[in-house]
């Protein structure tokens, strides 16, 4: 299966990003990816503008006629276009669009390109599976939705050899509901002591 994986880099270079660590990592290690390109779409955004960002993910999507489109969002003002991933089904590539950090109602461009994707992958909170899966169901598309709340590539992340009394991770972005999540630990830990 040919894949194409639409990365983001948001803070680190797209290699040590999340979604390389929770999504890409474990694709290529499934045995089912026999030939991948990456595209790193915010490099050409914050180049060029968004017009060449979505022109070249297409060119590059045409180019390499993927069975699978992955594209893993970011933050909404920098995410490929529901136009763009619509040409790609078009041509006859899956889509499957990751939702990482949502808002507490869909912003207008996440129903866009939930409406544009075969599949989305929510990596984010049940509340947000429980939008997106009503969603569906509104559409009757009842398989569309994935959940996955966390997954960690164990190679990368596992237990640190040290002595502790609570370990507390969270992996992802301080946006969306990790941010009300980390504010909400933070005070009541603080008040035990932690």
């Amino acid at each position: 299966m040919k894949v194409l994986f639409l990365n983001p880099e948001q803070y680190v270079d797209f290699e040590n990003e999340p979604s390389n660590y929770q999504v890409r990592l474990l694709a290529l290690n499934s045995g089912a990816v026999t030939e991948h390109r990456d595209f790193v779409y915010q490099r050409i955004f914050r180049e060029a503008g968004a017009e060449a960002m979505n022109r070249a993910t297409l060119e590059a999507c045409q180019d390499f006629e993927p069975d699978i489109v992955i594209n893993s969002l970011c933050w909404w003002q920098e995410c490929i276009s529901w136009q763009t991933l619509a040409k790609m089904r078009e041509a006859g590539s899956k889509v499957i669009s990751i939702y990482w950090d949502t808002w507490i109602n869909a912003l207008p461009h996440e129903t866009e390109i939930f409406l544009n994707s075969d599949h989305i992958l929510i990596m984010d909170s049940l509340s947000s599976y429980f939008k997106y899966r009503l969603l569906a169901e509104q559409h009757q598309d009842f398989n569309k939705i994935i959940f996955s709340p966390i997954t960690v590539f164990t190679d990368t992340i596992k237990p640190a050899e040290v002595e502790k009394d609570i370990d507390v991770l969270m992996l992802g972005s301080n946006e969306g509901q990790r941010a009300d999540l980390a504010a909400f630990l933070t005070e009541e830990l603080s008040a035990k002591g932690i």
